[in-house]
């Protein structure tokens, strides 16, 4: 059972300014009322624990399609703890570097395995692994390859500079085990410059849309819809189309990744413009991939739609509880499940929490 809450004490600085043992206990009738008048340690206590039993069932139980009422309530805890500004910092970033830690760990010494036996006759088994950092980050991994998609450390790069949900030496981690790296849009939700720099540092290919202003980013653009082969450092290729999606005026390329083992991943970015529902609605009369994963921001607009025109096998959510949003735009897990809940799509639907991942075991005959 991991300790989250007395580790979180131990390396909790202050809340309000002050030390958090030094916040004064309360006496009534010589018997110690340890929050009476205290409502910030009191907060501070009772969202570590939330996070701690939150982690211990995550640990349990993993993403699913049908998650048990033990998962949402832990997932709820996480979005309780998020929505409580007055004492949240602390305590939510011990929580995610217990995260990164387990994830790390999972990255360098667990490899994607292979179930031994199909079951389906003549099918082959080919699995693809998500793993879902903060914000709209994701690694995606196959037996060659690993790629990361938007990933993002600071809470808002612009307002609070100094402020990372992921440190840069566990970032720096995590795009060392990466091949190429992939954004979506220029926002520094998802374009983060401290994340450039290290790939530049490492030799980390980035490839993006026209507008991110950062030279070390490959601009690519696929307006005619045109798929083009990518040679990654190791040797191994991948076939990439960057659909010309937009977030509102913003170039947003919805990046459509075919992995050496032919199997498409999708990730969404920040796609948010009335005028491409129609087209998007078509794309399968513009591009002709079975898509197996498509990771998809929560708030796509027309999610349903968007959902049944790539068809994939599993759908996966992306960006909750930014932190960097404000509370109405925080957006829950319990909110993305429910719209998952709601629509007829058919489909596998995940809503994963920070530091999760997932193997996915795609079959087909062919």
């Amino acid at each position: 059972m991991t300790v989250l809450v007395s580790c979180t004490i131990c390396q909790a600085q202050n809340i309000g300014g002050q030390p958090i043992d030094s916040l004064p206990a309360i006496k009534e009738n010589g018997v110690i009322r340890e929050y009476w008048g205290n409502t910030d340690k009191y907060l501070f206590y009772q969202n570590a624990t939330l996070l701690n039993y939150a982690d211990n069932i995550l640990d349990q139980e993993g993403p699913s399609a049908k998650p048990s009422d033990a998962r949402n309530l832990a997932l709820a805890a996480i979005d309780a703890a998020v929505h409580d500004d007055r004492s949240s910092m602390t305590f939510l970033n011990v929580f995610m570097s217990f995260r990164w830690m387990k994830v790390l760990d999972h990255l360098a010494n667990g490899p994607v395995v292979h179930p031994d036996q199909s079951p389906h006759q003549h099918a082959k088994a080919e699995a693809v692994e998500v793993v879902k950092l903060y914000n709209d980050g994701f690694i995606v991994r196959s037996e060659s390859v690993t790629l990361g998609f938007d990933l993002c450390g600071t809470r808002n790069q612009d307002i609070i500079k100094d402020h990372k949900m992921i440190s840069d030496g566990n970032m720096e981690k995590f795009i060392g085990l990466c091949d190429a790296l992939f954004i979506s849009h220029k926002d520094p939700d998802h374009c983060d410059r401290n994340v450039i720099e290290i790939a530049k540092r490492l030799g980390v290919p980035v490839y993006g849309p026209q507008d991110t202003g950062f030279d070390y980013v490959k601009g690519y653009r696929s307006d005619d819809f045109s798929e083009v082969e990518l040679t990654l450092n190791s040797g191994k290729k991948i076939e990439a189309i960057a659909i010309p999606g937009h977030q509102d005026e913003l170039q947003n390329n919805i990046w459509m990744i075919t992995l050496p083992e032919k199997r498409t991943v999708v990730h969404f970015g920040d796609q948010w413009k009335k005028e491409d529902v129609q087209w998007l609605k078509d794309i399968k009369q513009k591009v002709d991939k079975t898509v197996d994963v498509l990771i998809i921001d929560c708030w796509a607009m027309q999610l349903e739609a968007m959902i049944k025109a790539f068809a994939p096998a599993y759908v996966i959510s992306g960006h909750e509880n930014e932190i960097g949003h404000s509370i109405d735009h925080r957006e829950a897990y319990w909110l993305t499940q429910y719209k998952f809940d709601k629509i007829a799509t058919g489909i596998p639907s995940l809503v994963m929490a920070w530091g999760e991942w997932v193997e996915l075991y795609l079959y087909r005959s062919n």
